[in-house]
């Protein structure tokens, strides 16, 4: 195994770990939370705004934004995100 390989196992595992802190409370969300994640997602990895919340399309942003809020605190204590880095995050609970 070469390094890049050893690299790109390591990476592989740190995400597969970091996946399996999130997923449950991802999961502990509401619905409209859960879809405003996904939807966000979804566009992040698409890299533009092509995916729609066809159920709550406009309350996305709002959702998603609520969701974040209530994750960032789970995911700082997980060790998962620096608190420095959710700041813009703590006073946009809906």
């Amino acid at each position: 195994m070469d390094y890049d390989d050893l690299n790109e196992e390591v990476e592989a595992n740190q995400k597969a770990y970091a996946g399996r802190l999130i997923e449950p409370m991802i999961l502990g969300l509401d619905m409209r939370g859960r879809l405003a994640i996904n939807t966000a997602m979804r566009n992040f990895g698409a890299g533009f705004t092509v995916w729609v919340n066809p159920r709550h399309a406009d309350t996305q942003e709002a959702d998603y934004a609520r969701a974040k809020a209530i994750l960032w605190p789970k995911m700082v204590a997980a060790g998962l995100l620096d608190k420095s880095a959710c700041l813009d995050f703590s006073h946009q609970i809906a």
